[in-house]
């Protein structure tokens, strides 16, 4: 018996709540309630203070949760009464889980904004002709013509690898004229 209770004693004495962890607060929470009533059943009572003390003392290596024990502190001294175990826990669990629903609210907002930068910057979503001289934004440029928006081989100017194979709407537009480097 004599062990069992020192063990108990042990675990919630030393247990920790680690940031980014392996559990989650609610689940920390869990287990030290847990051993607490382990400690009870046994005939090893934890008084409510020790164990709201034992819950500070175990959350202390997460940072966030400074600001919550901070107002606590404060409106214990206020109220001249001690924040019970129960409050703890409440309180404790309510800033868990504001915390994921902001954490999963900025990591949407983070999605999309990333979607949007992209879509943005994305030039496979480029429709017309690049304005401007200089490289096409799709990296396509052809020697041949001199002009973006293809290589050389996929041009309808003499000396282009479709040469005299243009369609009629290039010859229209381009009034019949060949503009590759052969002709000046």
């Amino acid at each position: 018996g004599a062990m069992f209770e020192t063990d108990l004693l042990n675990q919630l004495q030393t247990s920790r709540y680690i940031e980014n962890g392996d559990i989650d607060v609610r689940t920390h929470l869990a287990n030290l309630v847990v051993i607490k009533e382990r400690l009870a059943e046994i005939g090893f009572p934890v008084s409510d203070t020790s164990f709201a003390s034992y819950i500070r003392t175990s959350m202390s290596l997460a940072t966030s949760f400074k600001p919550l024990f901070t107002t606590l502190a404060t409106a214990s001294r206020t109220a001249g009464k001690p924040t019970t175990s129960d409050q703890l826990i409440w309180h404790l669990t309510d800033e868990a889980n504001s915390n994921a629903i902001e954490s999963n609210i900025n990591k949407q907002h983070e999605a999309m904004l990333s979607a949007h930068t992209k879509s943005k910057g994305d030039s496979s979503n480029f429709k017309g002709k690049p304005k401007g001289k200089g490289k096409s934004k799709d990296g396509r440029h052809c020697g041949n013509c001199d002009k973006d928006g293809h290589m050389d081989d996929q041009c309808f100017s003499e000396g282009g690898g479709m040469a005299g194979k243009a369609p009629k709407w290039w010859v229209k537009k381009n009034g019949g004229k060949s503009k590759g480097k052969g002709k000046g």
